[in-house]
């Protein structure tokens, strides 16, 4: 296909290009469309579209932020009657070289790809683009041959007690320190939402780790739907750094699974960061895997080829 580029411009609305968002997005799995309230807040400079003729066939929304070294890909699509003929790659290259054109060093994806996206994952891999490290992870195993564990000694695990919110949030605080870094912490209202508001809650579903009897460590063997079909989530696994190394996350973990198994449940799965390497580990001994993957993707643009698209007028 004989395809030309072109910045937005007057002579495509806002509505057109919606509508082409809409007809882009049909068989995209389940990727979110920007709506149009994001779509007018975005600059026509920001806005790529390509043509074939005088048809817009695919469009590639980015954001340039001022003092930022990184542009943004919002959003990216290719018309379904024009797409296996490469106009996604020329596409995003075009991206690539306004971008660079712009004085930006890389073009980031705004948020993370699933790896269930195989023709995203495929077309960004292809075009030389890497996943930034710290990927979300679901992982996943079946609910047979499970391990036993035996609490070390000194300590005991019990389930949630009346007044035990104050301790969950204490544990779950001091154990995601780093990660709340620059965020918030959760407080007792968090914990009613989450938990004592939902119609799962069992207080035989949460259970603390103690010592002395003080709670130092906690998980819940919660519930989630996972490819359609509700299985048991292995749910906020944290034990506070000065517990650490006892062996208290694989006798949470090992104590949650025999939980879900006797709630009927024949499979669980769990979210975790890669970025927390020991307990990545922790759950493949517990016999998990990886079964889905979410990575933001990132090019260094290293001032590449300037774009064949026609600037807006």
């Amino acid at each position: 296909m004989n395809a030309s580029f072109r910045l937005m411009d007057g002579s495509v609305s806002t509505q057109d290009l919606a509508d082409l968002i809409a007809r882009c997005d049909e068989g995209a799995g389940d990727e979110t469309p920007p709506t149009r309230e994001i779509l007018e807040n975005l600059r026509n400079d920001e806005i790529l579209l390509a043509f074939d003729g005088s048809t817009t066939v695919g469009y590639c929304a980015m954001t340039f932020a001022d003092g930022e070294r990184n542009a943004t890909l919002r959003f990216m699509g290719v018309h379904p009657d024009r797409r296996c003929a490469g106009l996604g790659r020329r596409l995003l290259a075009e991206a690539e070289a306004v971008a660079g054109t712009n004085g930006y060093a890389s073009l980031r994806t705004g948020a993370s790809i699933s790896s269930d996206n195989v023709a995203a994952i495929g077309l960004l891999e292809h075009s030389g683009w890497k996943p930034v490290f710290g990927a979300s992870l679901r992982m996943w195993r079946e609910l047979k041959d499970l391990p036993d564990a035996d609490a070390p000694a000194g300590y005991r695990i019990r389930t949630y007690e009346r007044g035990d919110d104050t301790a969950f949030v204490r544990i779950k605080n001091a154990a995601f320190m780093s990660e709340n870094a620059g965020g918030r912490a959760w407080t007792a209202t968090d914990f009613e939402k989450e938990y004592l508001s939902s119609p799962h809650f069992d207080p035989k579903r949460v259970l603390f780790a103690v010592f002395d009897e003080k709670p130092v460590g906690t998980t819940t063997a919660w519930t989630a739907t996972y490819r359609g079909r509700e299985v048991g989530l292995i749910h906020w696994v944290a034990v506070v750094p000065e517990h650490r190394k006892k062996g208290l996350g694989w006798l949470l973990n090992v104590r949650a699974l025999h939980k879900l198994k006797a709630l009927g449940y024949r499979e669980a799965t769990l979210n975790t960061s890669e970025t927390l390497e020991s307990a990545v580990r922790l759950y493949r001994r517990l016999g998990f895997e990886v079964v889905l993957r979410r990575a933001v993707y990132e090019k260094p643009l290293n001032g590449g080829r300037s774009p064949s698209v026609i600037s807006q007028n």
